[in-house]
């Protein structure tokens, strides 16, 4: 025997289909920004939820940041090994912009940043891997084991790597998503920062960004 329902009204388009990859649930901090100060600041995992620097603007799904203005992580950390995950867009500009990363005293040490079209991780101030990206949001990742720099560009779920040899990045630092306070207005759209006090694999950083892009997509935000 077969039973049918029939729910006057209802509506399934907008179904998750993937299931939160276990990784996702030992971030340190996740955060899906927009709406409301109280929504943003809140870690998807139940942990110390971040504090705000500055005003952003809440928008539908996502918030508007720049140098002055956005997120920091509850507690201090060994600034390697990390992975840092997001859903950003980039200023159409060629200044530098400082999207997320580790700060120490008041420094990006270890950020993603963008500047003349391209996505770059820096590791100790500097640039140790850059790859183009396009103008729109999209997922992007990094991370640095203490000898290899890895950045990650997403792009119809796959999520493309750029590496390099590389060896420090120890500093004690605080993980941002904006507010760098290094000076400018440039501002750019965020959705969504993760950050791990570890290194995850390709395949971790591909499941993560999978299922974060369907998440974004139910608060209607289209990731690449």
């Amino acid at each position: 025997m077969t039973l049918s329902y029939r729910i006057p009204g209802a509506s399934f388009t907008k179904t998750l289909i993937r299931a939160k990859p276990a990784i996702l649930n030992s971030a340190d901090l996740y955060l899906l920004l927009g709406g409301d100060q109280a929504s943003s600041i809140l870690d998807r995992n139940g942990k110390a939820a971040a504090s705000v620097v500055g005003t952003p603007v809440y928008g539908a799904g996502f918030c508007t940041l720049n140098a002055s203005n956005g997120f920091q992580a509850a507690t201090a950390a060994a600034g390697q090994p990390f992975t840092f995950l997001g859903a950003f867009t980039r200023p159409a500009t060629s200044d530098t912009v400082v999207q997320m990363g580790n700060w120490t005293a008041s420094t990006p040490r270890h950020a993603l940043t963008t500047s003349n079209g391209n996505l770059r991780l820096t590791v100790d101030g500097a640039v140790r891997a850059q790859a183009a990206m396009p103008d729109a949001m999209q997922m992007v990742g990094a991370s640095h084991n203490g000898t290899t720099a890895r950045l990650y560009l997403g792009a119809n779920g796959a999520m493309a790597k750029t590496e390099a040899a590389f060896s420090g990045g120890a500093q004690t630092s605080v993980f941002r998503a904006g507010a760098s306070g290094t000076g400018g207005t440039n501002t750019f759209n965020m959705a969504a920062a993760v950050y791990w006090r570890a290194v995850l694999t390709d395949a971790e950083v591909a499941a993560v960004g999978l299922y974060l892009r369907d998440v974004l997509l139910l608060r209607g935000v289209t990731v690449l």
